[in-house]
């Protein structure tokens, strides 16, 4: 594990992966800060995480700052999949119920304007049903 001063986190490489650890006291560029993030987190799996909504405003965060870069087409393609998942119209209220200020909100609900637009011509998300995971409430 290495500590990434320049993006206020620690990383982890192995195997082809790629692992970003962000953390409370630490982690201070996340379009939604850790502590709010982790206030939100729910229990799937056995693993606590975030909402769908609160994953796509980070995601959306991500590719506000790497819009152009071969990193930034990896997050749209990310933020296409969390719009499967995600519900749009709770992404403001799920903001503000994190304790998000107004103008973060809309500069986060700007970016998924900005990302709709950006997806190829003709792309729809198709919204995952409630209930075709059965493994999504354990």
């Amino acid at each position: 594990m290495r500590k990434n001063d320049r993006l206020r986190k620690y990383e982890i490489k192995r195997d082809g992966f790629d692992i970003d650890i962000y953390v409370p006291h630490y982690s201070t560029t996340l379009s939604v800060p850790p502590d709010r993030v982790q206030a939100a987190a729910q229990a799937r799996l056995g693993f606590l995480v975030p909402p769908p909504e609160l994953l796509l405003a980070l995601k959306l965060g991500a590719w506000s700052q790497r819009k152009g870069s071969p990193k930034g087409q990896k997050d749209l393609v990310d933020i296409a999949g969390l719009l499967a998942v995600a519900a749009p119209e709770r992404l403001g209220p799920a903001l503000t119920a994190a304790g998000l200020a107004p103008e973060r909100v809309g500069g986060i609900l700007h970016a998924l304007d900005e990302a709709r637009a950006a997806l190829p011509k003709g792309y729809e998300v198709r919204r995952r049903q409630a209930g075709r995971d059965d493994r999504k409430n354990s």
